[in-house]
């Protein structure tokens, strides 16, 4: 699934773009976490200028989990969380 990709995906640091839009993302606790692998691989990968996410089922703790992989992205000039069910502990 995901994990597999983001995993993989962990090991070419020249990516650019990213859209997965519309595709389930698992949360923070189960057993294979897509958020996880995903965030590592936005810590590793510095050349990200666009993030596309829309509906892929984030929620709050998604969101968190995915801005604490971009910390350290400084290229990174689009990201669309639209849709991905976002109260105010994710916005904030």
């Amino acid at each position: 699934g995901a994990t597999s990709l983001f995993l993989n995906l962990s090991y070419n640091a020249s990516i650019s773009e990213l859209h997965i839009d519309r595709n389930r993302l698992r949360p923070q606790g189960q057993v294979e976490c897509d958020i996880d692998s995903m965030s590592v691989f936005f810590d590793v990968n510095q050349c990200l200028k666009s993030i596309s996410l829309a509906q892929c089922g984030l929620g709050d703790s998604g969101v968190l989990q995915i801005c604490a992989g971009l910390k350290r992205n400084s290229s990174l000039g689009f990201l669309d969380l639209s849709n991905n069910e976002i109260a105010d502990e994710g916005a904030g």
